[in-house]
C-alpha cells in the first residue's frame, strides 16, 4: 500500500463518510497508476517525461495521471529533471525522470 497501516491516501472530505469510501474504493486504481506512471518514467531514463506525455502514452485523462506524477514527486521516487517540453496544448511542463537520472 501506498501509505503504511492501510490509510487512505487519496483526498477526501473529512467528516463525510461516502467521501471517505470513495477514496478507498479509489485506491487500488491510484496505486496501479502510481506504479504505471513510475515504471514509464524509469524506462525514460534521462529523457523522462511530462504528465502530458504519460496521459497520451497511456490514453488516460489528466486528472488520473497528473495527481499521481505529485504523490511520487511528493514521495521523492521521481524528481524535476530541470528540462522543460511542450504540451500537446502548447504550454511548457516540467519533466520528470527518476532519482538516478537527477542531475
Amino acid at each position: 500500500r501506498w501509505l503504511c497501516g492501510g490509510g487512505v491516501s487519496l483526498p477526501y472530505a473529512k467528516g463525510s463518510d461516502t467521501s471517505k469510501a470513495a477514496a478507498i474504493d479509489a485506491e487500488p486504481g491510484a496505486e496501479a497508476n502510481r506504479r504505471k506512471v513510475l515504471n514509464r518514467i524509469s524506462t525514460a531514463c534521462e529523457y523522462g517525461a511530462t504528465a502530458d506525455e504519460l496521459c497520451g502514452y497511456f490514453g488516460a485523462v489528466h486528472n488520473s495521471i497528473a495527481p499521481r506524477v505529485s504523490e511520487l514527486k511528493a514521495a521523492g521516487e521521481i524528481v524535476d529533471s530541470g528540462m522543460r517540453r511542450k504540451t500537446r496544448q502548447g504550454s511548457r511542463a516540467t519533466v520528470y525522470v527518476t532519482k538516478e537520472w537527477s542531475k
